[in-house]
């Protein structure tokens, strides 16, 4: 089985991403790191944290990772994507939270150490 790391700017897109691939039988999503992009960070991390209790999955940890575009520049967002990036639907909050407090950058090191460098990641936003 395939092992993958998910970087996601978490909007309505990479929400459709991250449930078709906790259904593959052939991917191990073994992590999901999250970062500014469709949305601010903290709407990230709340519908990483939605999308996973959606699924069931909440065993999957995710990260947070950059809060800001590499540029430090405001960058025009979407705005099929919401506030939320969710398309301000109202969906309630997560209760969960990153798994460390560290920044999901050092936690994909580790992550690829762990499993002895057999992971791949797909990145949505290319920030971490």
């Amino acid at each position: 089985m395939r092992k993958l790391i998910i970087d996601t700017d978490c909007g309505v897109d990479d929400a459709t991403a991250i449930l078709l691939t906790i259904m593959s039988k052939k991917v191990d999503l073994v992590a999901i790191t999250c970062v500014v992009g469709n949305t601010t960070l903290d709407h990230v991390l709340n519908n990483v944290g939605r999308v996973l209790e959606c699924c069931g999955r909440t065993d999957i940890p995710f990260y947070a990772g950059a809060k800001d575009n590499l540029l430090h520049v405001e960058v025009e967002r979407f705005v099929g994507h919401g506030q939320d990036g969710f398309g301000n639907a109202e969906v309630p909050n997560t209760k969960l939270k990153p798994a460390s407090n560290r920044h999901a950058a050092l936690e994909i090191i580790d992550l690829a150490k762990n499993h002895n460098w057999s992971i791949n990641k797909y990145c949505s936003c290319c920030v971490n």
